[in-house]
């Protein structure tokens, strides 16, 4: 999930211990203040012990051809279960999906609406334990709780208000911890006025069995543009645009402003547990990357569309020499996170890091065209598109380079 987040820390004293995982494979481990500090250098995106993904998937997930089997569309988010099934987020009907461990669909929860159990703007999904799954909706700005079965638990809502008095849009669900925390967030209007901003994020949560929210932070908030257009302020999104993190886990919660390469993991209580971060360079914004962007960005505009104003705009308001230092980040079972590149237009893999608990690191190059939905400890499940432009899930187990 891509949000913003920042936040002023007490500067962090020398380390006062110093270490590194057995081999080569690991970050620079220290701890001051209690927060452990990983540093992962200078080597760049293929540091770490390599490893690759398997030749073939061990599981596909495709639409059913029948007249009423379900058809995937617009997925969101996809969760192992028990029992060895895969819960899918279909954003496209609001529902979600179940299959079975060979790939069969095996049930349907949700639909379209507002009562219990019901949706309106599914986005994601969260396995909180073996047999109970969460599914974050953010229209209704609320969690629902469902059992093994599907059946409709309760619901957690987001709060009308955030815990602030600023004026802000309302709340989003962002996750539900192991212990029933919801996060959420809010973010601020901008200026009412031509140029580039970072809107302010509030992030939150509310403790289980509480209705209070408790403000965790505020943040620089996704990068946005205004352009005057006569009376009215359009929005744009400026090329290379810097981004908010927001990735929920087990029982903690990972931020990252990708603007530089650093990765800040917070406790349900809001203290900062760990760092890590890396001293490699971005790549450089050249004219030519610059114009690759633009070309990608309106790839699917008609012909009778004129398009050299807007590309004319986009190079205007082109402010940053670098790209973002990374693109995604995803909570891994157990305490690690995976931190993919960020994905320059024309490159046919994306370059990923996983760090663990203690400290060691691994890459590995996955296609750009797999979107990264769920890191287990051994395999990921990632949806791609055919051809003819369907998607389907597939589950690909990760290897040690022989």
């Amino acid at each position: 999930m891509i949000r913003r987040l920042a936040i002023i820390l007490p500067a962090v004293a020398a380390a006062s211990c110093d270490s590194r995982p057995a081999g080569t494979s690991g970050a620079i481990v220290s701890d001051s203040a209690g927060v452990r500090i990983m540093e992962l250098g200078a080597e760049g995106w293929g540091s770490g012990v390599e490893h690759v993904l398997a030749s073939e998937p061990d599981l596909v997930i495709r639409s059913g051809v029948e007249d009423d089997a379900p058809v995937l569309f617009e997925v969101g988010d996809v969760q192992p279960v028990s029992g060895g099934r895969v819960a899918v987020a279909n954003r496209g009907t609001n529902e979600i999906l179940v299959f079975d461990a060979v790939g069969d669909h095996v049930a349907t929860w949700g639909g379209v609406g507002e009562g219990p159990g019901e949706f309106q703007n599914l986005q994601w999904l969260t396995a909180i334990s073996p047999d109970t799954l969460a599914a974050g909706d953010y229209r209704q700005r609320r969690v629902s709780i469902l059992d093994a079965s599907g059946r409709f638990v309760k619901a957690i809502r987001a709060p009308g208000l955030t815990a602030s008095s600023s004026p802000a849009f309302p709340p989003q669900p962002e996750g539900l911890l192991r212990d029933g925390t919801l996060v959420a967030s809010s973010f601020r209007g901008p200026p009412a006025q031509a140029g580039t901003f970072r809107p302010v994020t509030e992030l939150f949560v509310i403790a289980p069995g509480t209705e209070t929210p408790r403000t965790f932070g505020t943040f620089p908030g996704n990068e946005i543009t205004l352009v005057r257009e006569g009376e009215f302020l359009a929005v744009v999104l400026p090329p290379f645009a810097r981004n908010l993190h927001i990735e929920p886990a087990a029982d903690g919660i990972w931020v990252g402003d990708d603007g530089r390469w650093e990765l800040r993991e917070y406790s349900s209580a809001g203290r900062l547990r760990r760092l890590i971060r890396s001293a490699e360079n971005a790549e450089a914004v050249t004219d030519a990357l610059l114009e690759t962007h633009i070309d990608h960005k309106y790839r699917d505009v008609g012909p009778e569309i004129d398009l050299e104003p807007l590309r004319g705009l986009q190079r205007r308001i082109s402010g940053h020499a670098t790209v973002p230092a990374f693109g995604v980040v995803l909570a891994i079972p157990g305490g690690g996170v995976a931190v993919g590149a960020y994905d320059t237009v024309g490159s046919s893999t994306r370059m990923w890091r996983t760090v663990d608990v203690n400290g060691t690191v691994t890459s590995i190059r996955i296609p750009t065209a797999y979107d990264v939905k769920h890191w287990g400890p051994d395999r990921i499940l990632v949806v791609v598109r055919d051809e003819l432009d369907r998607e389907e899930i597939r589950r690909y187990p990760i290897l040690a380079r022989p």
